[in-house]
């Protein structure tokens, strides 16, 4: 006969562990398949299209208010084939521009591991309390 004063519970079933680093490239592997297809399609459009899809990629970032990671790596696709489409050095130099502000968000992001909004409020945080009045 069990004793009514019992308490114990069945035992959880242990949860797998994984390092932090398995657990970024999970993330970040979830969106490679879509990753491949937009680049992809990039690859197919001519100039003209591009300048289009890059105005859309503007304005979804600015809806949006933020830069995901998904939108990080669709960013550098279409800066990288319109900076090597690209005409002018003008259009070149601004191509280039964007796809290394990119690459540099996504690397910060990677390196911190955090979402986006811890990854800028740590942009925000003064590095110094005097910095704050200034």
């Amino acid at each position: 006969m069990s004793d009514p004063r019992s308490t114990s519970k069945p035992s959880p079933p242990e949860a797998k562990v994984i390092s932090l680093a398995e657990a970024r490239q999970l993330r970040w592997a979830g969106s490679r398949e879509e990753h491949y297809a937009y680049q992809a399609r990039i690859l197919g459009m001519d100039k003209l299209a591009l300048l289009e899809e890059m105005v859309r990629f503007q304005q979804k970032r600015s809806e949006r208010g933020e830069l995901t990671p998904q939108m990080i790596l669709q960013g550098k696709s279409l800066f990288k084939a319109l900076e090597e489409k690209a005409e002018t050095e003008e259009l070149r130099s601004l191509a280039r521009s964007y796809r290394r502000h990119l690459e540099h968000e996504l690397a910060a992001r990677v390196a911190t591991d955090g979402e986006s909004a811890d990854f800028q409020s740590k942009r925000a945080v003064p590095h110094s309390p005097g910095e704050e009045s200034r």
